[in-house]
Protein backbone atom coordinates (compact mmCIF):
# COMPACT_ATOMS: atom_id res chain seq x y z
CA UNK A 1 0.00 0.00 0.00
CA UNK A 2 1.45 3.35 -1.04
CA UNK A 3 0.29 6.51 0.75
CA UNK A 4 0.83 10.04 -0.52
CA UNK A 5 -0.65 13.53 -0.55
CA UNK A 6 -3.63 14.19 -2.78
CA UNK A 7 -3.05 16.30 -5.90
CA UNK A 8 -5.59 18.02 -8.18
CA UNK A 9 -5.05 15.26 -10.76
CA UNK A 10 -6.41 12.72 -8.24
CA UNK A 11 -9.74 14.49 -7.82
CA UNK A 12 -11.80 12.61 -10.45
CA UNK A 13 -10.94 9.20 -8.93
CA UNK A 14 -11.39 10.45 -5.38
CA UNK A 15 -14.79 11.92 -6.26
CA UNK A 16 -15.80 8.57 -7.76
CA UNK A 17 -14.75 6.69 -4.59
CA UNK A 18 -16.36 9.33 -2.36
CA UNK A 19 -19.71 8.92 -4.14
CA UNK A 20 -19.58 5.10 -4.15
CA UNK A 21 -18.65 5.02 -0.47
CA UNK A 22 -21.51 7.33 0.53
CA UNK A 23 -24.06 5.43 -1.53
CA UNK A 24 -22.89 2.09 -0.12
CA UNK A 25 -22.12 2.99 3.49
CA UNK A 26 -25.15 5.19 4.12
CA UNK A 27 -27.79 3.39 2.02
CA UNK A 28 -29.66 2.26 5.15
CA UNK A 29 -28.92 5.39 7.19
CA UNK A 30 -29.82 8.34 4.96
CA UNK A 31 -32.88 9.07 2.83
CA UNK A 32 -32.62 7.44 -0.63
CA UNK A 33 -33.75 10.67 -2.28
CA UNK A 34 -30.85 12.51 -0.60
CA UNK A 35 -28.31 9.87 -1.71
CA UNK A 36 -29.65 10.05 -5.27
CA UNK A 37 -28.85 13.78 -5.41
CA UNK A 38 -25.14 13.23 -4.73
CA UNK A 39 -22.79 13.34 -7.70
CA UNK A 40 -19.15 12.93 -8.61
CA UNK A 41 -19.23 16.52 -9.90
CA UNK A 42 -20.32 17.84 -6.49
CA UNK A 43 -17.72 15.78 -4.64
CA UNK A 44 -15.06 16.95 -7.13
CA UNK A 45 -16.01 20.57 -6.38
CA UNK A 46 -15.67 19.92 -2.67
CA UNK A 47 -12.23 18.41 -3.23
CA UNK A 48 -11.07 21.32 -5.38
CA UNK A 49 -12.02 23.65 -2.50
CA UNK A 50 -10.38 21.38 0.07
CA UNK A 51 -7.10 21.37 -1.86
CA UNK A 52 -7.23 25.18 -2.15
CA UNK A 53 -7.27 25.39 1.65
CA UNK A 54 -11.01 25.45 2.34
CA UNK A 55 -11.21 24.27 5.08
CA UNK A 56 -7.76 25.54 6.07
CA UNK A 57 -4.95 23.99 8.09
CA UNK A 58 -5.32 20.34 7.28
CA UNK A 59 -3.88 17.57 5.18
CA UNK A 60 -5.24 15.03 2.70
CA UNK A 61 -3.75 11.65 1.85
CA UNK A 62 -4.67 8.80 -0.41
CA UNK A 63 -3.95 5.09 -0.56
CA UNK A 64 -2.86 3.41 -3.76
CA UNK A 65 -2.68 -0.31 -4.42
CA UNK A 66 -1.11 -1.95 -7.42
CA UNK A 67 -2.40 -2.45 -10.01
CA UNK A 68 -5.73 -0.85 -8.97
CA UNK A 69 -4.45 2.67 -8.34
CA UNK A 70 -6.26 4.92 -5.84
CA UNK A 71 -8.41 2.86 -3.45
CA UNK A 72 -9.08 5.28 -0.58
CA UNK A 73 -8.40 8.62 1.05
CA UNK A 74 -8.45 10.49 4.33
CA UNK A 75 -8.57 14.14 5.35
CA UNK A 76 -7.65 15.63 8.72
CA UNK A 77 -7.47 19.05 10.34
CA UNK A 78 -7.38 20.67 13.75
CA UNK A 79 -10.53 19.79 15.68
CA UNK A 80 -13.49 21.98 14.66
CA UNK A 81 -15.50 22.02 17.87
CA UNK A 82 -16.16 24.83 20.30
CA UNK A 83 -14.08 23.12 22.99
CA UNK A 84 -10.59 24.58 22.73
CA UNK A 85 -8.07 21.76 23.04
CA UNK A 86 -5.11 20.63 21.00
CA UNK A 87 -6.79 17.75 19.17
CA UNK A 88 -6.91 16.74 15.55
CA UNK A 89 -10.01 15.69 13.65
CA UNK A 90 -10.30 12.89 11.12
CA UNK A 91 -12.77 14.63 8.81
CA UNK A 92 -13.02 11.93 6.16
CA UNK A 93 -11.83 8.40 5.64
CA UNK A 94 -13.29 6.35 2.80
CA UNK A 95 -12.13 3.27 0.95
CA UNK A 96 -13.61 2.06 -2.33
CA UNK A 97 -16.21 -0.55 -1.29
CA UNK A 98 -14.57 -3.08 -3.65
CA UNK A 99 -11.27 -2.76 -1.70
CA UNK A 100 -12.45 -2.59 1.90
CA UNK A 101 -10.99 -4.96 4.47
CA UNK A 102 -7.65 -5.14 2.67
CA UNK A 103 -5.64 -2.76 4.86
CA UNK A 104 -6.16 0.59 3.14
CA UNK A 105 -8.36 2.01 5.91
CA UNK A 106 -5.94 0.88 8.62
CA UNK A 107 -2.99 2.38 6.73
CA UNK A 108 -4.83 5.68 6.21
CA UNK A 109 -6.00 5.91 9.83
CA UNK A 110 -2.57 5.04 11.24
CA UNK A 111 -0.88 7.62 9.01
CA UNK A 112 -3.34 10.34 10.05
CA UNK A 113 -2.96 9.53 13.76
CA UNK A 114 0.85 9.39 13.56
CA UNK A 115 1.06 12.68 11.65
CA UNK A 116 -1.22 14.47 14.13
CA UNK A 117 0.72 13.05 17.08
CA UNK A 118 4.03 14.13 15.50
CA UNK A 119 2.60 17.65 15.08
CA UNK A 120 1.92 17.81 18.82
CA UNK A 121 -1.79 17.03 18.96
CA UNK A 122 -2.96 15.33 22.16
CA UNK A 123 -5.72 13.26 20.59
CA UNK A 124 -7.99 12.65 17.64
CA UNK A 125 -11.74 12.84 17.15
CA UNK A 126 -13.93 11.62 14.30
CA UNK A 127 -17.70 11.95 13.87
CA UNK A 128 -19.70 9.14 12.29
CA UNK A 129 -23.37 8.48 11.64
CA UNK A 130 -24.93 6.32 14.33
CA UNK A 131 -25.42 2.86 12.86
CA UNK A 132 -22.49 3.27 10.46
CA UNK A 133 -21.26 -0.19 9.40
CA UNK A 134 -17.69 1.06 10.02
CA UNK A 135 -18.33 1.24 13.79
CA UNK A 136 -16.26 -1.92 14.34
CA UNK A 137 -13.34 -0.44 12.38
CA UNK A 138 -13.23 2.59 14.67
CA UNK A 139 -13.30 0.32 17.73
CA UNK A 140 -10.60 -1.94 16.24
CA UNK A 141 -8.45 1.15 15.82
CA UNK A 142 -8.86 1.82 19.56
CA UNK A 143 -11.53 4.53 19.44
CA UNK A 144 -14.20 4.99 22.06
CA UNK A 145 -17.60 6.60 21.57
CA UNK A 146 -17.58 9.79 23.65
CA UNK A 147 -20.46 11.99 22.60
CA UNK A 148 -23.20 12.69 20.12
CA UNK A 149 -24.80 15.51 18.16
CA UNK A 150 -27.52 15.79 15.53
CA UNK A 151 -27.10 17.02 11.95
CA UNK A 152 -29.60 17.13 9.11
CA UNK A 153 -29.13 15.20 5.86
CA UNK A 154 -31.69 15.65 3.13
CA UNK A 155 -34.07 17.30 5.60
CA UNK A 156 -33.86 14.38 8.05
CA UNK A 157 -32.09 14.74 11.42
CA UNK A 158 -29.52 12.02 12.12
CA UNK A 159 -27.36 11.35 15.14
CA UNK A 160 -23.59 11.55 14.79
CA UNK A 161 -21.35 9.83 17.32
CA UNK A 162 -17.90 11.14 18.27
CA UNK A 163 -15.13 8.57 18.42
CA UNK A 164 -11.99 9.67 20.27
CA UNK A 165 -8.41 8.50 20.57
CA UNK A 166 -6.02 9.97 23.15
CA UNK A 167 -2.32 10.00 22.26
CA UNK A 168 0.17 8.97 24.92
Amino acid sequence: MHLRSITPEDIPKIAEIHLKAWQTTYKDLLPPIFLSTLSETAFAGTWHNRLKGNPPAGFNILAEAQPQGIVGFASASPEKTVIPRLWGELNLIYVDPAFQRRGAGTALFTTVANKLKAEGYKGLISWMLAGNPSWDFYRKMGGTAQGAKVETFGGVPRELVAFEWTFD
